[in-house]
Parts: structure tokens; C-alpha cells; sequence
């Protein structure tokens, strides 16, 4: 099994910079060989999901846990899908 150090990780990943991309160079393989993912973030979508499917299928087979703090604003369909 691949392990997190396998992957060559960028000292710091900016969203901005074309030559990342940041979903398939490092929350892709990251959370596939993780079984833990804590965020903070003040802006949250349930979206994200949907463009780390891959790596968080593997993620929840491999009983992994998700713990989330974000802004109380919560659009109606994202409180929905958290539950």
C-alpha cells in the first residue's frame, strides 16, 4: 500500500498557479492513503466532494473519518448533505 511519503509534495499548493493542480496533486493521493481529514475553512461547499470522489472513495473504504469546522452559513442543500 502507498504511503503519504511516497507522494512528492509541494512545500505549499496555490490555486492560482496553472502549473498545480491541486484536487489530482494532492487531495487526490493524499486522502486516498489517509484515514483521517480534519478542515477548517470560513467557505465550504458540499461541491467539494464531487471533485475529490476518487480519492475519498478510497478514503471511506478504508473506514476513514471526516471532522469538519466551517462557517455557520450552510447553504440548505450542504446541511442536508452533511447529514
Amino acid at each position: 500500500m502507498p504511503q503519504l511519503s511516497d507522494n512528492p509534495y509541494l512545500r505549499s499548493y496555490d490555486s492560482n498557479d496553472e502549473n498545480v493542480n491541486i484536487i489530482n496533486d494532492f487531495y487526490i493521493p493524499t486522502l486516498e492513503n489517509s484515514k483521517r481529514y480534519d478542515r477548517v475553512a470560513s467557505y465550504f461547499r458540499s461541491s467539494s466532494f464531487l471533485v475529490n470522489a476518487p480519492g475519498l472513495s478510497t478514503f471511506i473504504r478504508n473506514g476513514g473519518k471526516i471532522r469538519l469546522i466551517v462557517n455557520v452559513e450552510l447553504a440548505k442543500e450542504d446541511i442536508q448533505a452533511i447529514k
